[in-house]
């Protein structure tokens, strides 16, 4: 047992003391992760950031309707172009029109040299493939989810949630240490 300002404090209270400090500033971190997608994200709405290998997209055209309507917000894993198999729906960058990403379904695969392939592709609402295959460098990621633009979540609306909730930790944590320096001077 130690003693601090002739207080006896046990090895539990210390460790304890440790796990909230580590726990305060692990809240303050994720506040601030959270923070930086939310803001990153409307500076830069073609190309979301991604976390843990996921990015939110918001669908703006009606090539993939009936299947995935305009409007619509969609989570993407980042996948590996090797794992991707035909008639998953995919995101990849596009260069051409105004565009930087578009989504639409894999429906051939090409191997072009050692390891690489490209994906022919083409939206569900269309009459006919893309003109252009897509090789895998310019895949994105695979849809794993689709909330309907009808639906409570739209991309706005998680962006207010993830700000919402960022300065809610990030300011949480810091009250918690000042009120834990203010009550530390007291005593």
């Amino acid at each position: 047992m130690q003693t601090i300002s002739g207080k006896k404090i046990t090895d539990h209270q210390q460790m304890s003391d440790i796990q909230k400090n580590l726990y305060i500033r692990l809240m303050a971190l994720i506040g601030l992760v959270l923070l930086s997608i939310s803001i990153v994200t409307v500076f830069q709405p073609d190309i979301p950031p991604g976390l843990l290998g996921y990015r939110l997209f918001k669908v703006s055209g009606v090539s993939m309707e009936p299947t995935i309507e305009n409007g619509s917000v969609l989570i993407v894993k980042q996948t590996d172009p090797a794992l991707i198999e035909k008639n998953d729906v995919i995101t990849y960058l596009c260069y051409r029109g105004h565009q930087a990403c578009t989504t639409h379904r894999v429906v051939g695969i090409e191997k072009i040299g050692e390891g690489k392939r490209q994906f022919i592709t083409k939206g569900d609402g269309n009459p006919v493939k893309d003109p252009v295959p897509i090789p895998q460098n310019q895949v994105v990621g695979v849809v794993k989810y689709v909330f309907a633009p009808t639906g409570i979540l739209s991309v706005g609306r998680i962006q207010q949630i993830l700000i919402f909730t960022g300065l809610t930790l990030f300011i949480a944590c810091f009250r918690y240490i000042d009120n834990r320096k203010y009550t530390e001077t007291i005593a």
